[in-house]
């Protein structure tokens, strides 16, 4: 949901993961608006807010992310007491910078975490069902698990964002690499793992300014994506009954290759 105003942002349900995406993005447009206005103080004067109404999509974990919490709203407030003496009495360009990213590090971190808890911790979250024609176990996981460790190393080279800031980012894709590793698979953790990390390089890949200055957070974006999209092709698994249960069946039919063959004539 694309928000036009401040009033559609204060109104979002916190119970929602869809408003808590829109949220997200509203922030991250916020503050991209600002870089464009070249920092300037007047322009980010709602941030504290916005960020405190971000946290309490939060609320059902609060104890789990209090520590979190403190670090984000604190980095907001350093960030934003020094924009003023940045802009007005030419202070460290370096520590303006330090300021930034650790508040957009925490940002993130805690985009996070919220988002694995709305998503993938709601009990009314399943997967639809198909009466197995999607089934995720018996997806090509060599592959995938190939494309994440060539993301790994494509991060662990890149030269842009802190050591930190990496070893957030491994550590969610250790995590998916393990649970593909294991015989019964959580695919929920796997899911939420490479769609975070997917969503953060492709933030981080985009802020860093310079032609080729985020090419390995693209790359290792596109291989995360390469990795999805072969879970997503190898786990279909068609057979009489649930093509029966899922499709309008009005002929004879085959199956070949695990595809559907229609008889000679048919459409």
């Amino acid at each position: 949901m694309e928000l036009n105003s401040l009033n559609d942002f204060l109104v979002l349900d916190e119970r929602k993961f869809d408003d808590f995406q829109s949220a997200f993005e509203y922030i991250k447009k916020y503050i991209a608006d600002y870089q464009q206005n070249d920092f300037n103080p007047e322009k980010i004067s709602d941030l504290e807010g916005l960020i405190d109404k971000f946290l309490q999509f939060g609320t059902p974990i609060k104890n789990e992310i209090s520590g979190l919490s403190s670090q984000l709203l604190g980095s907001a407030t350093k960030f934003l007491d020094y924009v003023h003496k940045y802009k007005t009495s030419g202070s460290s360009e370096m520590t303006f910078q330090k300021r930034y990213q650790d508040f957009y590090s925490n940002f993130l971190t805690a985009y996070n975490k919220i988002s694995f808890f709305l998503r993938f911790n709601n009990p009314d979250n399943e997967y639809l069902n198909f009466d197995g024609l999607i089934s995720y176990d018996i997806c090509n996981k060599r592959t995938a698990k190939s494309l994440i460790e060539d993301a790994i190393e494509l991060i662990k080279e890149d030269l842009n964002i802190s050591q930190k800031s990496k070893d957030n980012i491994l550590n969610y894709l250790t995590d998916a690499i393990n649970e593909l590793t294991n015989p019964k698979s959580n695919w929920n953790k796997i899911w939420s793992r490479m769609t975070e990390v997917i969503i953060v390089l492709g933030t981080l890949g985009a802020i860093i300014s310079g032609v080729d200055a985020g090419h390995n957070l693209l790359a290792a974006k596109n291989k995360l994506e390469k990795a999805k999209d072969t879970i997503v092709k190898t786990s279909i698994n068609i057979n009489y009954f649930n093509i029966e249960q899922t499709f309008v069946i009005n002929q004879n039919i085959a199956i070949e290759d695990n595809k559907i063959i229609l008889p000679e004539g048919t459409e």
